[in-house]
């Protein structure tokens, strides 16, 4: 028996405490796991759409002096570890970068639990003089959400008319009788799904 403020306690009665603490103790835990997911979809959902409304900006920018070509991200910048330098021939050495080189990676890589790719496709037959040898006509740029995340969280994509889009917007899921739903950007951009 255990006293306390003069009331003598049983063991069983302690052993009752200490197992609805414990229960207390994992309510708390589980609710603060559901709260830390959501804040972690959160986090890197907001940071995909911010890295990939800076490659669609970049993407235009290197566009408007490649002569309306796109390229692979790496071309994109001259300063990092794994920038190959500016694509553009001739291209001034002392102009800056049209990417950071913390995006101007070889895709696909992790960020924030988020897998990013840059996606190319439709190479020029032979890019016209002036142009990057390694121009593409079209590409996307894609988040998908690492097996950390749950199974809510969205990918995004971004496509070089500017729009970014969510999977919550435009569902990967089929009807309930087995069409995929209709989604514009998808069914453009397939080779980015």
């Amino acid at each position: 028996m255990l006293e306390e403020y003069g009331k003598p306690r049983s063991a069983l009665e302690c052993l009752i405490v200490a197992a609805v603490l414990l229960g207390l103790a994992g309510a708390l835990l589980a609710i603060s796991k559901v709260t830390l997911q959501r804040w972690a979809e959160s986090s890197a959902s907001a940071s995909a759409v911010a890295d990939t409304r800076a490659v669609l900006s970049a993407e235009q920018n290197y566009s408007a002096a490649n002569l309306g070509y796109f390229d692979e991200l790496q071309h994109l910048c001259a300063r990092g570890p794994e920038c190959k330098g500016i694509g553009i021939p001739d291209y001034p050495t002392d102009e800056p970068d049209f990417l950071d080189r913390d995006l101007a990676r070889r895709s696909p890589y992790a960020k924030d639990f988020m897998t990013r790719e840059w996606v190319g496709r439709d190479r020029p037959p032979a890019p016209p003089e002036g142009a990057s040898v390694t121009s593409v006509v079209d590409y996307c740029y894609r988040a998908t959400p690492s097996r950390w995340l749950g199974p809510e969280a969205p990918s995004w994509i971004g496509i070089p008319t500017g729009v970014v889009a969510g999977n919550r917007g435009c569902p990967r899921t089929a009807t309930p009788f087995g069409e995929p739903e209709p989604c514009p950007i998808r069914e453009t951009y397939s080779f980015c799904q």
